[in-house]
């Protein structure tokens, strides 16, 4: 890929919205080409038609709703990720792969290699190059949760059991994938998570930035 791709991971609650609006600030200042904020599912009429839709998440079989996630990736990918990385842009996506193996294989217990399977056709061979998993725990990602309540209902009010399930996902990832898969601590102020992350980021990222202004 010529562009660059970058997504924030995480539980509900660690703060990943903020945090790209944060990281994506900064980048309009400094890159030389252009970039996408993006967020899952959404970044487009019809996904965000279908985020409408998983919503309503208590309502939908866990199969039907892993497909509807990986529908509106594949819209995404196919009108604008793509394009986008052909262009030499850097993506930055608020959810993307990660969380699908995080909350469908570890929370709700789906087969791992029908969820891989799915999730395989969806990306049409499109990977991250960076993923920043946001980590959060306790007390403070439960407040910060019950403060946001902005994703889908279903997690945003899902029990600790469930929450710590789908952080062993994000563990396990970051296990098996350590070139790609970063592991940023997310407390403290969003000013200093975002240094963090930014640090994190930059050495991948120097290929795409005017480095005079880091």
């Amino acid at each position: 890929m010529k562009g660059f791709f970058i997504t924030f991971e995480g539980v509900d609650g660690v703060g990943k919205t903020t945090q790209v609006d944060l990281f994506c600030a900064k980048l309009e200042k400094m890159a030389k080409a252009g970039y996408r904020k993006l967020r899952e599912p959404g970044g487009t009429s019809i996904c965000e038609d279908i985020r409408d839709i998983l919503k309503q998440g208590t309502k939908l079989a866990p199969i039907a709703e892993l497909f509807l996630f990986n529908a509106a990736r594949n819209q995404l990918v196919a009108k604008i990720i793509k394009p986008a990385l052909d262009a030499g842009e850097v993506v930055v996506c608020d959810r993307f792969m990660d969380s699908t193996v995080a909350y469908q294989c570890f929370g709700n217990k789906l087969d791992k290699k029908m969820v891989m399977d799915v999730i395989g056709y969806a990306i049409e061979g499109v990977t991250p190059s960076l993923t920043i998993w946001l980590d959060l725990q306790g007390e403070a990602r439960r407040q910060r949760a019950a403060a946001s309540r902005g994703g889908l209902s279903k997690y945003d009010t899902a029990n600790e059991e469930f929450v710590a399930a789908v952080r062993e996902g994000f563990v396990q990832m970051a296990i098996f994938h350590p070139s790609r898969v970063k592991q940023v601590s997310a407390s403290g102020t969003p000013e200093e998570v975002h240094q963090r992350a930014w640090d994190v980021a930059l050495p991948h990222l120097e290929r795409w930035l005017r480095l005079e202004g880091k």
